[in-house]
């Protein structure tokens, strides 16, 4: 009997120390949530600029000059990479989910695998591709007789275009910088108009080395008939050759424009075309070269006051 008390005793103790714990517990969970409760809430951290997104580096530089302060603009392709052979890496792709824009030229194939990423939902950005822009002209390519995605907005009234366009999503995005991005859009628009209407327009048929070339004088009145390299890693066929030299010794053509470096052997040979027939030649900046678009079309004006006034 006596066992049986004792034990009865130990058990109250026991049960005793367990609702203590148990209240004990209980109180702390309560404290706690009482403190996440008052605690002052703070709030939720937001990025102030846009953060815009570009495929080809040589886009970067006309951006910068129309963004407003806090915004940014980075190039998938680094500088000095040729973007029609960029591959896109797990890292580009982590860095393009942070864009609220991407600007692409839409013709190369990791443009075609950032389309599909945004088609699908794995990146949010607004996708800006230039050729869709609304007003944007697109040429035939006079070798293959296809759309000419080479760089549209080499031709002024393009750029202008693309530029408006571009301000218009900024604007939305963050509409305190409005007067800002209108301000900055005002000083491009009047500084291509000023190197389209200084420059003289001319009546030439022409050869030129790459697509990238209708764009980038046709808008001055030259006609570019024959290419020397048709597409990306699309030469000339002889008989494309045949008539090219046809049309320089015959005199239908009369200039011949170099797109780029003029130490590439695709360049070479129309140095030598031009030594041939005696025609002249002008060198203008290839697209993809780190300068903003708006001097390479100011370069181009330059180059076209080295020609007589007609052909």
């Amino acid at each position: 009997m006596c066992t049986n008390q004792v034990k009865s005793k130990s058990d109250s103790a026991r049960n005793k120390t367990l609702l203590a714990v148990s209240a004990i517990l209980a109180l702390t969970v309560v404290a706690i949530f009482a403190v996440y409760l008052l605690a002052p809430k703070q709030p939720p951290q937001s990025k102030t600029g846009i953060v815009v997104a570009v495929t080809f580096y040589s886009l970067k530089p006309d951006l910068d000059q129309l963004v407003c302060s806090g915004d940014s603009v980075f190039s998938v392709t680094p500088s000095g990479v040729d973007p029609h052979e960029y591959q896109l890496t797990p890292s580009d792709v982590a860095k393009l989910r942070d864009a609220d824009i991407i600007v692409s030229t839409a013709h190369t194939p990791f443009e075609t695998q950032i389309r599909d990423l945004v088609s699908r939902g794995e990146i949010k950005a607004v996708l800006i591709e230039i050729p869709s822009i609304p007003g944007v002209s697109i040429k035939l390519n006079p070798a293959t007789g296809q759309p000419n995605y080479h760089w549209p907005i080499y031709d002024p009234e393009n750029y202008k275009i693309y530029m408006v366009y571009v301000e218009k999503k900024l604007e939305t995005l963050r509409p305190e910088c409005a007067e800002t991005y209108r301000s900055n859009l005002k000083n491009l628009i009047e500084k291509v108009s000023t190197i389209e209407n200084a420059t003289r327009k001319l009546n030439f048929c022409a050869v030129a080395t790459s697509p990238p070339a209708q764009y980038a004088v046709e808008w001055a009145g030259i006609r570019v008939k024959y290419l020397l390299v048709k597409e990306e890693d699309l030469p000339a066929t002889p008989e494309d050759l045949a008539r090219t030299e046809s049309s320089l010794s015959s005199g239908e053509c009369k200039l011949i424009v170099v797109v780029g470096s003029t130490s590439t052997q695709v360049a070479q040979k129309a140095l030598e075309l031009a030594a041939r027939h005696s025609v002249p030649y002008i060198a203008i900046p290839d697209p993809i070269a780190p300068d903003s678009t708006l001097n390479k079309i100011f370069k181009v004006s330059q180059e076209l006051t080295k020609l007589p006034p007609s052909g």
